[in-house]
């Protein structure tokens, strides 16, 4: 995919920001005496709670928002690194010497092996696709037309998990039967004291919670210069909008009253990607075999490699120009 050029930056003074919010949250708030905007940190005024409390709650989300960042925002080749190192070794575990692996309740069917792992992709793709909606809002300055572009990627992630896990049960079934040909039933093939081959099962499990961890790890990189959004905008040289002073209070005031969703939406992914790194580990622990697990493994990072890092790839990444507006990290690309 060809980057589009960036030719100028221009940074809010102080000044203009606070004015610029300050109106807009007026507006909003005389709109609806129900409406209660929370720009950065969170404004508590309107709770009636001592002042002490106020700033404990404050300093309590902060807290909770910067643990989540830690562990949930990772250099991917890092968090590559760690976590295949950790899935291998409890495979071979598992493979080798499985009499050293306790028994415990993630070892057969559980809570959340049923209503977690088993759904993990409607779980996944469902908080990406608001998660993604709501900041590709605020980056394309209202445009709808941005917010299309950018949710290709939760798209494209659900045909990943449909295709290959259909791939994954007709490998199974093609690859299962008995050693006499004739005999088509595990039944008639016991009975006649041949052979029965369950069939290549690969790991579904390792493929799918391995590239919903990706994925997240991707799409939530954007809250490291989230609050930075106010104060530093880049514009794209072949874009037709040109972003006047009522554009930028847009989308100061959108930007401020969609904090609030897009934090508690970046929270329940970052809480989901603690589930699927667990429930991967226990994945390599306990179930399937080593080449089938690890086979599962490598076609999640190709995805996710097409899909995020592949220069021709045709879905764009976080933070991408694509006409109009964006915004960029002051970080190093993770």
């Amino acid at each position: 995919m060809t980057s589009t050029p960036i030719v100028e930056m221009t940074a809010l003074s102080q000044t203009e920001v606070a004015q610029v919010r300050s109106s807009k949250v007026t507006s909003v708030t005389k709109r609806s005496p129900k409406t209660r905007v929370i720009e950065d940190d969170g404004d508590f005024e309107d709770l009636h709670l001592p002042s002490c409390w106020k700033e404990t709650i404050k300093r309590l989300l902060r807290f909770i928002l910067l643990t989540l960042e830690s562990v949930t925002i990772l250099n991917t080749h890092t968090l590559l690194i760690i976590i295949l190192t950790v899935f291998t070794v409890f495979s071979v575990f598992h493979d080798f010497i499985p009499q050293f692996i306790p028994v415990t309740y993630f070892s057969r069917g559980n809570v959340i092996n049923d209503y977690f792992v088993k759904l993990s992709w409607g779980w996944t793709g469902g908080l990406l696709t608001l998660f993604i909606s709501l900041t590709s809002y605020v980056l394309g300055n209202e445009r709808v037309s941005y917010v299309g572009l950018n949710l290709i990627r939760p798209v494209v992630g659900t045909v990943v998990w449909y295709f290959w896990t259909t791939v994954f049960m007709f490998y199974q079934d093609w690859t299962r039967g008995c050693s006499n040909p004739d005999l088509d039933t595990e039944l008639i093939c016991a009975a006649n004291d041949e052979t029965w081959f369950q069939g290549v099962d690969i790991s579904g499990h390792a493929f799918l919670l391995l590239f919903c961890i990706l994925m997240i790890n991707e799409e939530v990189k954007l809250m490291c210069f989230w609050d930075d959004i106010p104060s530093c905008t880049l514009f794209n040289a072949n874009s037709l909008i040109h972003i006047r002073s009522e554009k930028r209070s847009n989308l100061l005031h959108y930007h401020s009253a969609l904090s609030t969703p897009v934090k508690f939406l970046f929270s329940l992914l970052a809480m989901l990607q603690l589930i699927w790194y667990f429930m991967f580990l226990m994945t390599g622990l306990y179930f399937h075999d080593l080449i089938t697990k690890l086979t599962g493994v490598l076609l999640a990072v190709v995805c996710w490699w097409v899909m995020y890092r592949c220069p021709c790839t045709f879905v764009v990444p976080p933070g991408q120009l694509s006409g109009g507006l964006a915004w960029i990290s002051t970080k190093p690309r993770l």
